[in-house]
């Protein structure tokens, strides 16, 4: 069988990859900078981020700790702001949260007091998000619980729920405002290896279902063979965007693992490379 894989892009240019001025995209970010004044003095995270994220996609970003993927996901969430640089959704410049961008992270945080379906709610009830009717609030709260499997615990308490299913109320509630863009940051890192795989199938279901677009931090190399349309891997230090691979194999994955071991072994070369470029 073909493995349909796109060869790697050869390393870019001064450590990043310029992004497409791609009307079209969903998602640009056009020369992104992020500094921190630290007690050792300021230290600049993200330098000369360019990337393009089309409608539809799910985009992987890999790297070791530290390279500033989190910071990254923050800074297009609009919870910080950029030092350098432009975020655009759609075409529009955004430099605050936005109700088209939802964010998911690794733990889910639940509020413990409140239930499945009221966490759920809050998410709708944030300060920049349209206020909706009672009707509207239960339609999408039930929506959102059916993607997820989670309609019949709309009453259970967050201590009732496994890990895998308190995740699954975390999206829930982040999939609940129809968002056109998922930030997710290791969303299932601090999973067992078959919830974890369950969750991938679930994610993958739900972004078909709802036409959304994903931007996943991942330090799992083998979830991003497994989801991403393109895999973008970060060097640090500070952080850019060293190289990038798309991957055209079908979905399920899981039929073609054969198909990737030697993508993944030249990403994995990649990701040394960049480690030890940094640590030495």
């Amino acid at each position: 069988m073909n493995s349909r894989l796109h060869p790697s892009s050869p390393p870019a240019a001064q450590g990043h990859v310029r992004a497409s001025p791609d009307r079209a995209a969903l998602l640009v970010v056009d020369d992104l900078a992020k500094h921190y004044v630290t007690a050792q003095g300021p230290f600049t995270v993200l330098d000369g981020i360019h990337l393009t994220v089309q409608p539809g996609e799910i985009v992987c970003l890999l790297g070791a700790s530290g390279c500033g993927k989190s910071s990254l996901l923050s800074t297009i969430a609009g919870l910080q702001p950029a030092d350098r640089g432009c975020i655009y959704l759609h075409g529009q410049r955004i430099q605050a949260p936005d109700p088209r961008i939802g964010l998911i992270f690794q733990e889910a945080a639940l509020l413990p007091w409140l239930t499945v379906q009221h966490n759920v709610a809050l998410g709708l009830q944030l300060s920049h998000m349209r206020r909706l009717s009672r009707p509207e609030l239960r339609s999408r709260i039930d929506r959102a619980l059916l993607s997820v499997g989670l309609e019949k615990f709309h009453r259970a308490y967050p201590h009732q729920l496994s890990g895998g299913m308190a995740q699954r109320a975390a999206i829930a509630r982040t999939i609940a405002r129809d968002p056109h863009l998922l930030l997710m940051d290791e969303p299932f890192g601090a999973l067992d290896a078959i919830t974890r795989l369950e969750m991938q199938q679930l994610l993958l279901g739900i972004i078909a279902q709802r036409h959304c677009t994903a931007l996943l931090v991942t330090h799992d190399l083998d979830e991003a063979l497994l989801l991403g349309d393109r895999i973008l891997l970060m060097s640090r230090h500070p952080g850019r965007i060293h190289r990038e691979w798309a991957i055209t194999a079908p979905q399920p994955r899981m039929r073609h693992t054969e198909d990737l071991m030697a993508l993944r072994a030249e990403i994995f070369t990649a990701l040394s490379e960049v480690m030890a470029k940094t640590t030495s």
